[in-house]
């Protein structure tokens, strides 16, 4: 008798192996070339990777130059934001730096500040610090 059930507990559990193998089994990832853009690629619980569409949030600028930029510390690290500003001001003295600190976080009336007629903004990005 203990055998037999030796010999079910050995079966059941080579089966499982091969079941949890062939279930973890899914489709190859993509390679990435040099001349594609970046994929990234997430497992979901099954363990199934599937492609993650990346969309910008805003249009990116083809240059720094003459360009207007609100950098608002808002509640970003008082380490990280000074440096930030200190490196950005130094290295692209092209560009036209704003600070604004302000205590709220997410969208707030601060960027509506640097709005001109007809709510044309008067900056051309902001670079916002939040952490907690």
């Amino acid at each position: 008798m203990k055998r037999n059930a030796a010999l079910a507990l050995i079966v059941c559990f080579a089966l499982a192996l091969g079941l949890a193998g062939w279930v973890q089994a899914g489709p190859p990832a993509v390679p990435v070339s040099a001349s594609s853009d970046m994929i990234y690629q997430v497992l979901d619980p099954r363990g199934i990777q599937a492609v993650v569409p990346l969309h910008a949030l805003a249009p990116r600028l083809t240059t720094l130059v003459g360009k207007t930029i609100l950098v608002d510390v808002g509640e970003a690290d008082p380490v990280i934001m000074p440096a930030l500003w200190a490196a950005l001001t130094a290295d692209h003295p092209e560009v036209t730096w704003l600070e604004q600190v302000s205590a709220s976080f997410g969208p707030t009336a601060v960027e509506s500040q640097y709005l001109g007629p007809n709510k044309k903004p008067l900056i051309d990005a902001v670079i916002r610090g939040n952490a907690w």
